[in-house]
């Protein structure tokens, strides 16, 4: 992130009781789930083509993986929304895609 006060880059976890278990910001599990589900989305095309069991299953069962990373950036979002900058220590607005 980037403050509009003052310009200091800082990323939006910086604090330590930010988002689920204090690790991620909200748009590492925006990015996190998208992979997953274009992974998720390649998988189960060629699962139906190659007409493979295995892979008719995996590719499905990545989505839900997708769908739990998507989830938790709202947590996250709700956890650093009250973050400051670390150099000026004035309020920014952190928003759901933040990093």
């Amino acid at each position: 992130m980037i403050c509009p006060h003052c310009g200091e880059r800082f990323p939006a976890n910086w604090q330590v009781d930010c988002a689920p278990g204090g690790q991620e910001s909200p748009g590492t599990f925006l990015i996190v789930g998208a992979v997953v589900a274009l992974i998720s989305a390649a998988l189960t095309a060629a699962a139906w083509r190659l007409d493979w069991f295995p892979l008719q299953v995996a590719g499905p069962a990545l989505m839900l993986g997708a769908l739990f990373a998507w989830s938790q950036a709202p947590i996250a979002w709700l956890d650093c929304r009250k973050s400051g900058c670390p150099a000026c220590r004035r309020p920014v607005r952190v928003y759901l895609w933040s990093r």
